[in-house]
């Protein structure tokens, strides 16, 4: 038997210690890029009431891009889906909306609205999306001093423009 040649065993070594440490790097968790995490709301302040009513913002093109689905619930599944679809709610329940989509698009801001029985807007959540096909979105809203009773609605827009909305209800 022929001794190994003083490099042969180096890069054997090297290539070992490579290995192993390759193996021992821990693994960082891989969230798929289908999914969105849910936004808190923000909540609306007043604002100064213009002279002028502003017109409503252009319907934007959206080719083959548009919602699938909107749900609501009190809380997500593992999936980032609602967990258990529902349109009446307690005062301190919190109110997770989850949007479902479809298509490709360039870009475009999906945002979710929650007004009162009034019409008033309580807060709003934006997320900026490039989808690049099914994708699933979700927002919460909980305000801090609970829900007071009565008729809600969640609104889904593209863009500033209206897209769906869905009604609830606290009691």
């Amino acid at each position: 038997m022929q001794p190994m040649p003083c490099s042969l065993i180096r890069t054997l070594l090297l290539s070992t210690a490579l290995i192993a440490l390759a193996a021992c790097k821990p693994k960082t968790p891989e969230v798929p890029a289908t999914m969105v995490p849910a936004v808190p709301a923000t909540i609306a302040t007043a604002m100064p009431a213009e002279s002028a009513p502003e017109s409503p913002p252009p319907t934007p093109a959206l080719g083959d891009f548009k919602i699938v689905r909107v749900s609501l619930g009190r809380s997500l599944d593992i999936g980032n889906d609602i967990a258990e679809e529902r349109n009446v709610f307690a005062p301190r329940d919190p109110v997770y909306a989850a949007v479902v989509t479809a298509g490709m698009h360039q870009g475009l801001m999906l945002s979710a609205r929650w007004f009162d029985s009034s019409g008033k807007l309580l807060a709003q959540n934006d997320q900026r999306l490039v989808p690049d096909g099914p994708m699933l979105a979700t927002f919460h809203l909980n305000p801090p001093s609970g829900w007071p009773k009565g008729h809600f609605k969640l609104e889904i827009a593209l863009d500033g423009q209206s897209m769906q909305s869905k009604e609830f209800e606290v009691r």
